[in-house]
């Protein structure tokens, strides 16, 4: 059974997850102040709202959010498919969703323009491969596509209800993302090169500590840890 972050209490990120926190006040917004500050149990796991009726919630779990730190490395970002032999279909896009100011989330963010736009691809044996927060009109492959290893799919932005660029990406169990449950994944490979220390000064657009010993060196069939920086091959 998963429990939202108001009911644990512990984070990989932020412990804001409380009365008057930066989640709740996010939620309220984003769910129409569906559920009142002081609530804990029987909140959406992860933010996610459990339309299918899910026992353990409607959370895209083991989800994770990349940030590019630098502009140069930005501006070479692209999106591409991991090693598969499935002949990996798109099966859902969306595009046109403008780009959100840095530094702060949309006023006016709802549940459905949440991932901005985005790539949906079926991996085939039930998982879907969840790609979101592309910059608008960068969407290179529409439904029915089949892609390939490499293959960019769109360009890292910051479309959707984000206050940061990035690529926010997961697997799942189903083709929608509000319906689905995330699966755990890993990397066939990729080398840590440190771990941020605090990772406020990224919030406020400062300088980030990074302690480079730490998770550092090549790392196989893993999954990154929280605030750790990787390189791809």
């Amino acid at each position: 059974m998963y429990r939202s972050q108001f009911e644990t209490g512990i984070s990989n990120g932020g412990l804001t997850a409380r009365p008057g926190g930066d989640r709740e006040r996010w939620e309220r917004r984003l769910f129409g102040g569906a559920y009142l500050p002081e609530l804990t149990a029987g909140r959406p796991v992860y933010g996610g709202l459990n339309l299918a009726g899910h026992v353990d919630g409607a959370s895209p779990r083991f989800g994770s959010c990349y940030l590019v730190l630098r502009a140069e490395a930005n501006r070479r970002a692209t999106f591409s498919h991991g090693d598969s032999v499935t002949e990996p279909t798109v099966v859902g896009t969306a595009d046109g969703l403008k780009e959100q100011v840095p530094g702060k989330l949309p006023a006016d963010a709802t549940i459905h323009m949440a991932a901005g736009n985005r790539v949906v691809v079926d991996i085939g044996e039930g998982r879907f491969a969840f790609y979101a927060h592309m910059q608008p009109g960068s969407v290179r492959v529409k439904v029915g596509d089949k892609v390939k290893t490499g293959q960019v799919l769109g360009l890292l932005g910051n479309s959707g209800n984000t206050d940061t660029p990035h690529l926010h990406f997961h697997v799942m169990d189903g083709p929608s993302p509000l319906v689905s449950n995330g699966l755990p994944y890993v990397f066939t490979g990729f080398t840590g090169q440190g771990r941020v220390t605090d990772e406020q000064p990224l919030w406020t657009g400062g300088a980030v500590t990074i302690d480079k010993d730490a998770l550092a060196g090549p790392h196989k069939d893993q999954l990154p840890l929280a605030d750790q920086l990787v390189s791809f091959p």
